[in-house]
């Protein structure tokens, strides 16, 4: 399978989202069967099914995690970019997933109650003491990027796209159990991108 470079990691074109995991045995075993087909990107997020996704991947990943990349994210609501907010998110997001070190987080969203610097001071901090390897940001515009690349590096930036297309180099798919909207990650920098499919029983 044809890869491409991530958070600085080389992963395959399809990787698995998980809007709707929860801990329920079968969906343990989906994520631990997904990884053992090759999947090596997971993405999922803090308010996934009430941290039920962050959970079941940790348990899924018990003694497997050394080259599968996991992709978190916090601060989706208003409100919730707020340092101490973030914080609290980001140690609960270490706990579920039964981890250190988080290889990828998002800013989900950028909260219109809290500076985008304030809020990216907070997940630096983490990046600072190795609890996070790579940040990035979703739902963002080009000024937006360009003041969080003056706080901190930016790794991959997420865009919510009509549907998936084949023009895009370096591109790949997330695959789940349902729902059909996509998104776009792409470098923030401007090089490469790709397409990925949330997958049925998953979203973003």
């Amino acid at each position: 399978m044809r890869t491409f470079q991530l958070a600085g990691v080389e992963v395959p074109r399809i990787g698995l989202g998980t809007n709707r995991l929860t801990t329920a045995s079968e969906h343990v075993a989906f994520v631990r069967e997904a990884v053992a087909e090759g999947v090596r990107h997971i993405d999922t997020a803090h308010l996934y099914s009430g941290g039920d996704s962050e959970r079941a991947i940790g348990e899924a990943l018990s003694g497997v995690r050394e080259d599968v990349l996991v992709a978190t994210k916090g601060g989706y609501r208003p409100g919730e970019g707020q340092p101490e907010a973030l914080n609290a998110q980001i140690e609960q997001s270490l706990r579920s997933l039964g981890t250190d070190v988080i290889g990828l987080y998002y800013l989900h969203r950028v909260d219109p109650e809290t500076p985008l610097e304030e809020s990216l001071g907070a997940i630096k901090e983490y990046a600072d003491r190795g609890s996070i390897r790579n940040i990035g940001l979703s739902e963002v515009g080009i000024e937006q990027i360009e003041r969080a690349r003056q706080i901190v590096p930016i790794a991959p930036c997420r865009t919510a796209t009509a549907s998936p297309t084949a023009s895009t180099t370096r591109s790949s798919t997330t695959a789940s159990a349902r729902g059909s909207r996509s998104w776009r990650t792409s470098h923030c920098a401007g090089r490469g991108g790709r397409e990925w499919r949330k997958p049925r029983g998953a979203s973003g």
